[in-house]
C-alpha cells in the first residue's frame, strides 16, 4: 500500500512538475507509525529505495518508535 501511495505521488510529479514522492513517503510512515512500531518499521522499509526508478529516502525524523 505505501509503495503504491509513492509510486501514485511519482506519476503525480511527473505531470505537474513537483516532486512530492518524498512527502508521500513520509505521510504513509507517519501513519504507519500511529498504529504500531512494527506497521511503521515495514512501511518505512517498503516506502525506501528505488521505486520507478526514482531513489525515494524517508528521513529519520519521520515516524519513530511509539511511547
Amino acid at each position: 500500500m505505501a509503495r503504491s501511495a509513492v509510486e501514485g505521488a511519482i506519476e503525480t510529479s511527473k505531470s505537474i512538475g513537483v516532486d512530492a514522492t518524498a512527502a508521500a513517503a513520509a505521510v504513509a510512515v507517519e501513519a504507519a507509525y500511529d498504529v504500531s512500531d512494527a506497521a511503521g518499521d515495514a512501511v518505512r522499509e517498503a516506502a525506501t529505495g528505488t521505486i520507478m526508478g526514482v531513489r525515494v529516502t524517508v528521513s529519520t525524523a519521520v515516524g519513530g518508535k511509539k511511547e
